[in-house]
């Protein structure tokens, strides 16, 4: 039996974005994202979303330091079709940071899509992989419509300190 699908993280300017950054990654990027509830994508305001961002590489790199792909803490992607599959979402033009690649080895880096679109590759269907979007909203109200015009998520994550936002 497997469960997935396309796991939200919200992001709002009243989250610790240090805190959330950490979170969001080491869910994200545990087992090389092949887990079905791994973060799938980021909703973050778009008053906080550049900073969150590199808070994000900051938070890759403390896990896992400036040379991933010698890491033995950093996973590999299960087979070479789940591979061949992710190259042909890493090849998008909106990566923004990482898409470091090794075939012989089925490693894919960390990478972010810090210029996904709702109608973009990467949106369509669960990643299961450590490629991770991040899009950006205006109003929590409009984040929360957009997940809901979609297939119900097995899990969604909410980094707030606010209680009326959380609530």
């Amino acid at each position: 039996l497997e469960l997935g699908g396309k796991s939200p993280c919200i992001v709002t300017p009243a989250a610790n974005l240090k805190l959330a950054a950490k979170r969001i990654i080491w869910g994200k990027m545990l087992n090389a994202g092949q887990i079905c509830i791994a973060p799938d994508y980021v909703l973050a305001h778009e008053m906080i979303k550049e900073e969150l961002e590199n808070l994000m590489v900051e938070s890759i790199k403390l896990f896992y330091g400036n040379n991933i792909r010698i890491n033995p803490d950093f996973g590999r992607i299960i087979n070479k079709k789940h591979y061949q599959r992710l190259l042909g979402l890493l090849d998008s033009n909106e990566i923004t940071w990482g898409g470091e690649r090794d075939a012989a080895s089925l490693y894919i880096g960390p990478s972010l899509a810090g210029k996904a679109k709702w109608d973009s590759a990467l949106m369509q269907e669960e990643i299961f992989g450590p490629i991770l979007p991040i899009l950006s909203y205006q109003t929590l109200e409009k984040a929360v419509a957009q997940i809901n015009l979609r297939e119900k998520p097995l899990a969604l994550y909410l980094f707030s300190q606010d209680k009326k936002e959380i609530d």
